[in-house]
């Protein structure tokens, strides 16, 4: 009996050390799309008359994240890491932040210092990680809302928008190309979610173009989500998407449905609050996602937790956490105007227009 004891824990250990040995590191760049919760923590410190703390979760956003659960940064990982994505100022490797740009950094008065763009964001990781791509990373990067916000208000910093639209793509580019060239695992591209708005569909016109002109050039698999078919497909057919066959596309559940016990239910909603989309969306954008990519499907929540709990792969998947960082990022805020209070702009961003989608 000892023997059949100590040959199965022999085996179970062998299968979680090949599986931990196996499974990818993700690493986040983007908006509050994918903001896991760095946004919430950049702003936590606030005291009135600043407004704060972003994505609260006395608002029923979940454990800081901007909805009303895991978005798909989060699922994605969870399904290729068996853990959702940890924010960097919390020691992970999620760099997203809410109100961030690809093309440049925002500074939201009254807040101090600025939300980094996706050239910063970069900086960040190149500084915990010696600026070294991992080969075993898959990378995800996710603006464009913002982006199509600052172009429909003007705020480019004195470009034009065409310069505004060429900076946001060359930033996207290069972070693709640099990532490729680094040898990354997989990279997923979401652009631009704005189908109903011109500048929108422009600025994702240009990106498309940008990504096609180097893809003969690269040699990492990278995986391009349309936003505009998809919220087409799930305006055509929304039973296909996990929504009732009726749902409602303009109500906002933060707004309609009550606060119990520190959440709220939002089924048969597409949005959470103005901008974000609820986490049944959220669970499909990231199976939508992960189908195209070929890197496997997502599984239902409770097929998920059982697969995970039965391979015991949740610890030896973990990522590890790496020291310092928080203080690392005191150090950068002494230096650079406090890169650790980052505001979420309420109202700053528009929401997918459906009407327009299909």
């Amino acid at each position: 009996m000892l023997r059949i004891l100590a040959a199965a824990a022999a085996l179970g250990l062998a299968v979680s050390t090949a599986a931990a040995a196996a499974a990818p590191n993700v690493y986040v760049f983007g908006d509050s799309f994918v903001d896991s919760g760095n946004a919430y923590l950049g702003t936590l410190p606030f005291v009135p008359p600043l407004p704060g703390p972003a994505a609260d979760p006395a608002q029923g956003y979940f454990e800081g994240r901007f909805g009303d659960g895991f978005n798909y940064a989060d699922i994605i990982s969870r399904r290729l890491t068996g853990s959702v994505t940890t924010p960097f100022l919390a020691g992970g490797s999620n760099f997203a932040v809410g109100g961030a740009r690809a093309a440049t950094d925002r500074v939201i008065p009254p807040f101090p210092g600025a939300i980094p763009s996706l050239p910063n964001q970069r900086l960040l990781y190149d500084s915990v990680s010696g600026g070294a791509v991992d080969p075993n990373g898959i990378y995800i990067l996710s603006f464009g809302n913002n982006d199509v916000s600052a172009l429909l208000s003007g705020d480019t910093g004195g470009r034009t928008p065409e310069q505004y639209g060429a900076l946001y793509v060359s930033n996207f580019v290069d972070a693709v190309v640099d990532l490729s060239a680094g040898g990354a695992r997989h990279i997923f591209v979401f652009g631009v979610p704005n189908p109903g708005q011109p500048e929108g569909v422009a600025l994702q016109a240009a990106l498309d173009a940008g990504l096609d002109a180097v893809a003969p050039g690269l040699t990492t698999p990278i995986t391009r989500f349309d936003y505009f078919d998809f919220f087409g497909r799930l305006q055509a057919s929304p039973v296909s998407y996990g929504l009732t066959a009726t749902p409602d596309f303009t109500s906002q559940c933060i707004l309609t449905r009550p606060l119990v016990a520190g959440s709220r239910d939002c089924t048969g909603l597409l949005f959470f609050d103005d901008v974000h989309v609820t986490k049944t969306v959220q669970f499909e954008i990231a199976r939508a996602a992960l189908a195209r990519s070929g890197l496997g499907a997502v599984p239902e929540p409770t097929s998920w937790a059982m697969l995970i709990t039965g391979f015991g792969l949740i610890g030896a998947t973990q990522r590890r956490r790496r020291a310092g960082r928080l203080e690392l990022v005191a150090q950068q805020r002494g230096a650079s105007g406090d890169w650790c209070r980052w505001p979420h702009p309420p109202g700053a961003k528009s929401a997918p227009d459906l009407t327009a989608a299909a």
